[in-house]
């Protein structure tokens, strides 16, 4: 199966270099308790949007997630897909 799509907002993520060190992602899939922690010691947050989760779970994550967070620290949320792009559709990943 072929798919084409555009996205807009989309950023590819991790860049290539990255100063001083890559940021730490703390994952959280089904249970809030990740959540918090990720949010209490300011690392990002990354979901795994590929396990069918429910988009009503990946918000209320994301929204204790973001509660949990230092006063002054930016949400870093990261939906983790898969995918792969190539420049004809006969290419193929392994």
């Amino acid at each position: 199966m072929v798919s084409f799509g555009r996205f807009k907002d989309f950023k590819l993520s991790p860049p290539v270099t990255q100063e001083p060190h890559p940021p730490i992602y703390t994952a959280a899939a089904t249970t809030p308790d990740s959540a918090i922690f990720a949010g209490k010691i300011g690392h990002g947050l990354v979901q795994p949007g590929y396990l069918g989760i429910p988009f009503d779970l990946v918000r209320g994550l994301t929204e204790t997630y973001r509660k949990h967070l230092p006063d002054g620290r930016s949400s870093d949320v990261v939906l983790g897909i898969h995918l792969h792009v190539a420049r004809k559709d006969r290419e193929k990943g392994n």
